[in-house]
């Protein structure tokens, strides 16, 4: 809010104090929001039982999104039933039905039975901020359901608003559905209804690439489409209706008719935070020529931000705020000039004003949003003003406007009849255009060059890029004198000197670091750890897994990678072919091109499998079986032994997990895998003395077949690292196998309570920090600090 009042006031003020007093009134009301914000739920608040016994819940649906068998809804609670307390009850839940046999449309009254548990993060440095995101759209508990077998419709009086919304979403979601196919179902179902996880992952990937990532989400470019329509529409028919033009501006009463149509659509399409801002930007654009004032883009813009912030003070980390509002400044900017030289540009013709537009503005943008999209994305598109000029106009209007066209067409008309053949003929069109849209846009995609990888910038680097962007917009457009004053002087060198020590502290960090550095990351039910090598070189041992659509390896562990400035993995080790270990591997291979990977020889079954094997031989790494009694050493710092499996394999697939004991000085990591007790006595048999290890990655996620006494004795442990998911169905760890680490001395760290555990060593001293501290003491050791 301080930050949006500021930009309010120094787009409308010219006096220090009137900056100065607008910053400090946006201070203050950010403070009032966030108390507000921090006060414990009320009384009557589904949030008040998240975590206990089964809770059934009787509420209206108001958001559904659906890929593929998965449906993620948000039900507004109004009735709750648990063995305590039964009654009225309030807040919002986002249920996931993983199977969805039926659809669920918004406006559906439902009855559910489950166990509501509280969002929750992964944490991991880099990690996306699920439960930030949820929270600020006002949800606090969430219910995962494997189908809908149990849940049931029921009449709750929902209002004729929301019954007209979710009648109109679901017969133009069949309409789709029938009359199309991947990906255009998807980005029709998108564009039109809101569904924007509807879209499938290979053409979220093309569209990222080639910039058009932000024609999915409902933005300012689907409003002002909509908009544009409906005023020429409306005043045309205005202008047919007799002398009515002689008594009104018929242009204003246009636009203000126009309010109901682009509302519609823009309730409809969900009501996300880009369409909430562009159609609040109408009602405000009116607004001002009502008072006889021409409409200022910035300060319109940095209102909207200040209504939006009150709403939600930390709105400005929503990743669609910043980009929606950064890219749209930009163009406000690069119009705001383009108007004071728009003299120069008459001699031009139509056509060719149009391309320099075009391109102009889309440079702004993705100049504008690169850093964001590097901190969220990783990655920055170079083909975007291309790739927007050729098919902006295909995935834009010409598919916009005959699909919005279907709408009141779908809403009014029967199942059959005149207005159900044109609203079906509509949609024809508007995926005949989309399909044109999409197909170049895959095409851009896989040119060579499209889109350049990066790191994650940290947020002092992205300050200062963004801070290197305004000097150089002020200096070359702002129309100043050449002089250089002194305070641009100072801000230069300052900008200069910090770009310059953060890239060599990231250079020395990948290069020149003599610490061995292994990250155990929190991937949920499954194994995941990152191993930073001294003076180079990255291992990635395991990469979790889940059934579903959800890949770690792009979502974990590739944030992480990145946020730690790597590119290149030298080396995947896949512990033993099971989905919660090489579900995100795959992603791996194919986008940090690893030279080799370890793994014991067993192949998996499945789809996700085969992929993992695909993006292997893509990406040309070398498969490397390995057996006990192999030794991998690096730089004479660095030894690698393979403890087990041997030849043949165990008949249990779990027994027959790499075991990998890795040394630097006096220190030595142990990663055992899924082993249970049959390799304990194997290892126990064969390797008793190469067992004795500081870190122990804790075998089969805390599993009771695994972590024997004796094991444990030979291993002797001071620091055990439990790889885990929240409230798993398992009940891993076993409370036995954790009272028999912490009686052995170790000290346990469990992922699914502290996060990433981080282990240090320089060859001597070691020490252990995670995203959520252990809340024991603080000991010494001769080899163990933390």
């Amino acid at each position: 809010v301080g930050v949006a009042l500021a930009a309010l006031a120094w787009t409308s003020a010219t006096t220090a104090r009137a900056h100065l007093a607008a910053i400090a009134a946006g201070l203050a009301c950010g403070a009032l929001a966030a108390a507000w914000t921090a006060l414990p739920p009320a009384p009557d608040d589904v949030a008040r039982l998240v975590g206990r016994d089964l809770t059934a819940i009787e509420g209206t649906i108001v958001q559904s999104d659906r890929l593929g068998s998965r449906a993620a809804l948000v039900v507004d609670v109004a009735r709750v039933r648990t063995r305590r307390r039964t009654g009225h009850a309030r807040g919002l839940v986002a249920m996931t039905i993983a199977h969805a046999a039926r659809p669920w449309p918004i406006g559906t009254g439902v009855r559910v039975v489950g166990k509501l548990r509280r969002p929750r993060n992964f944490l991991n440095p880099g990690g996306y901020d699920h439960e930030g995101a949820l929270a600020r759209r006002g949800i606090h508990a969430t219910l995962f359901l494997w189908d809908d077998a149990h849940v049931e419709s029921v009449a709750l009086g929902s209002p004729d608003r929301d019954q007209l919304l979710g009648r109109v979403r679901v017969e133009l979601a069949d309409r789709i559905a029938a009359r199309t196919s991947e990906p255009v179902r998807g980005y029709l179902t998108a564009v039109l209804l809101g569904a924007t996880q509807s879209l499938d992952r290979e053409t979220r990937t093309a569209l990222t690439r080639t910039g058009l990532a932000h024609v999915v989400s409902v933005s300012g470019f689907h409003v002002a489409v909509a908009a544009g329509t409906c005023f020429v529409l409306l005043r045309w028919l205005l202008l047919r209706a007799g002398s009515l033009a002689l008594h009104v501006d018929v242009g204003a009463l246009a636009a203000v008719l126009g309010l109901v149509p682009v509302g519609a659509y823009a309730a409809i399409a969900g009501g996300s935070v880009p369409a909430t801002r562009s159609f609040l930007t109408y009602p405000l654009v009116l607004a001002a020529l009502a008072c006889g004032r021409r409409p200022d883009g910035l300060r319109t813009l940095a209102l909207l931000a200040v209504l939006l912030s009150i709403r939600a003070p930390d709105m400005a980390a929503d990743v669609s705020f910043e980009l929606s509002f950064v890219s749209v400044a930009a163009l406000f900017m690069v119009a705001e000039r383009a108007r004071r030289r728009g003299a120069a540009a008459t001699s031009r013709t139509w056509w060719r004003r149009a391309v320099a537009t075009s391109i102009r503005t889309s440079l702004a943008a993705t100049i504008a949003t690169a850093p964001l999209t590097a901190w969220h994305f990783q990655q920055i598109s170079l083909i975007a003003p291309i790739a927007n000029l050729v098919t902006l106009p295909l995935l834009g209007p010409a598919t916009l406007l005959p699909g919005l066209a279907a709408l009141p067409l779908t809403a009014l008309a029967p199942a059959t009849g005149v207005a159900s053949w044109i609203a079906d003929r509509l949609l024809d069109a508007a995926a005949w255009a989309a399909g044109l849209g999409l197909a170049a846009a895959v095409r851009l995609a896989a040119l060579p060059g499209a889109a350049v990888t990066t790191p994650m910038p940290s947020l002092l680097e992205l300050a200062i890029a963004y801070t290197a962007l305004a000097l150089w917009w002020t200096r070359a457009h702002a129309g100043e004198p050449r002089r250089i004053g002194p305070w641009r002087r100072a801000a230069v060198a300052l900008v200069t000197i910090l770009g310059v020590a953060g890239t060599s502290f990231w250079m020395w960090e990948r290069c020149c670091n003599p610490t061995l550095r292994v990250t155990f990351l929190s991937v949920g039910q499954g194994d995941a750890a990152v191993v930073e090598l001294p003076r180079g070189g990255v291992l990635v041992v395991d990469g979790g897994g889940f059934p579903g659509d959800f890949d770690p390896g792009e979502r974990v562990i590739a944030p992480f990678l990145r946020s730690r400035k790597i590119l290149h993995v030298d080396a995947l080790a896949l512990s033993h072919p099971q989905l919660d270990h090489y579900g995100g591997l795959a992603h791996l291979a194919e986008t940090f091109a690893p030279n080799e990977i370890w793994w014991n020889g067993a192949r998996g079954t499945g789809a996700r499998f085969a992929r993992l094997q695909a993006a292997l031989t893509a990406a040309g790494t070398r498969p490397r079986v390995l057996r006990r009694g192999t030794t991998i050493r690096r730089d004479d710092d660095v030894e690698i032994d393979v403890l087990h499996p041997g030849d043949p394999l165990p008949g249990n697939v779990n027994d027959g997990s790499l075991v990998l004991r890795l040394r630097f000085g006096t220190t030595s990591v142990l990663f055992t895998g899924d082993i249970e007790r049959g390799a304990e006595h194997e290892l126990l048999t064969g390797a008793r003395d190469g067992l004795r290890s500081i870190v122990l990655k804790v075998p089969h996620h805390g599993s009771a077949t695994s972590t024997s006494a004796a094991w444990l004795a030979a291993v002797a442990p001071r620091v055990a690292v439990v790889s885990s998911g929240a409230d798993n169905r398992f009940g891993f760890p076993a409370p036995a196998v954790v009272r028999r680490l912490r009686a052995s001395g170790a000290t346990v760290w469990n992922t699914a309570e502290h996060g990433a555990v981080r282990v240090v060593s320089d060859g001597h001293a070691l020490s252990v920090t995670a995203m959520r501290p252990w809340p024991g003491k603080r000991f010494e050791f001769p080899q163990l600090l933390w």
